[in-house]
């Protein structure tokens, strides 16, 4: 039992559920190198032009959390360059920031890839959640924004996964505003 315990342990949190490395998109992309990363500098609308409006907000995803906000689909999204390999992504409401996150990762075939975000849930004693979401997004002829994101999570009863489950590929557009 000694044995098997850290085991379990480094399987739990080494392991990652998903990913969107080899995803693809049918929309038209921008050609896009690493010196081109200034051209997602610009302001997306929180709520995408196809998908169920109230699970796919761009904040949401970026952010892999949810928080409950009023109002939220009239919200915006900034995004501005920090450095070669982070984006900076900022939620506003009439030119107030609500939250803001870097988005550290990389450029690979026309996406920028987040890397990984994994969170944990400890609602309860004795059961919580990991969880984990994979998000690359390039730009469309329009210079919307192309978003493919999965994600997916196990509950654990102490260190036992009682339950685990994955999404498929989600690709949600986010019109350019700015």
């Amino acid at each position: 039992m000694k044995n098997i315990l850290p085991f379990l342990i480094w399987t739990i949190l080494s392991g990652s559920c998903s990913s969107v490395r080899k995803a693809t998109t049918n929309e038209a992309l921008l050609d896009l190198n690493e010196k081109e990363l200034q051209k997602f500098i610009g302001t997306y609308q929180n709520k995408p032009l196809n998908g169920e409006a109230e699970f796919y907000a761009l904040w949401s995803t970026l952010n892999f959390k949810s928080d409950d906000h009023e109002n939220w689909s009239d919200f915006q999204v900034n995004l501005k360059l920090n450095s070669q390999n982070q984006l900076y992504a900022e939620l506003v409401d009439d030119d107030q920031i609500l939250d803001s996150k870097l988005l550290k990762g990389r450029l690979e075939r026309n996406f920028f890839r987040i890397n990984n975000q994994t969170k944990t849930d400890f609602s309860y004693v004795l059961l919580w959640v990991l969880a984990d979401s994979s998000v690359k997004f390039g730009l469309n002829t329009n210079n919307d924004l192309v978003v493919i994101s999965a994600s997916g999570g196990a509950a654990f009863l102490v260190f036992f996964p009682v339950f685990a489950a994955d999404t498929p590929f989600v690709e949600t557009i986010y019109k350019h505003v700015e």
